[in-house]
């Protein structure tokens, strides 16, 4: 994160104002739009997921937000969404293998996984035989006032 932090921070310091910074997927964290003294203000960044701000997640989304707090006794970040999504997506796969869980037939079923939407608010995704990747947009957002603002719908790559 400090990857991100220091350059940008550094940059509108010495008076590089009038230029935008865009940030990798890397840079949208929670800990990144929060720092200290509101230093990343303006930075841009791609999401993938709407930023685990309780207040601002739909009511399925608040309820997993609630069970993680109570059980880990901090906030979610972004990478505790990442994970919950990967292994949602494990689960779907496993429930598609059926009872014959084989390596072969556990791929065949993730490949034949199309429209998943995960509670987080994040872009559809899709497989298949010849499409490993699964989603294929992400969204810009920017950091206001010291959270991440989703600025656009979700753009195609």
């Amino acid at each position: 994160m400090r990857d991100s932090i220091v350059p940008y921070a550094t940059a509108r310091k010495i008076g590089w104002t009038d230029v935008d910074f865009l940030g990798s997927t890397a840079s949208y964290d929670l800990f990144v739009a929060a720092a200290q003294g509101g230093v990343t203000e303006g930075l841009y960044a791609m999401g993938l997921t709407d930023m685990p701000y309780r207040d601002t997640l739909a009511p399925v989304a608040q309820a997993w937000f609630d069970r993680y707090k109570e059980r880990y006794k901090v906030d979610p970040n972004i990478g505790a969404i990442y994970g919950h999504v990967a292994a949602d997506l494990v689960m779907v796969g496993l429930e598609k293998t059926g009872p014959e869980l084989t390596l072969e037939n556990f791929v065949r079923a993730l490949e034949s996984v199309r429209g998943y939407k995960d509670i987080f608010n994040g872009p559809e995704v899709n497989f298949a035989p010849d499409k490993h990747q699964g989603a294929n947009s992400a969204f810009l957002a920017q950091v206001k006032g010291g959270r991440w603002v989703r600025l656009t719908e979700p753009l195609g790559f």
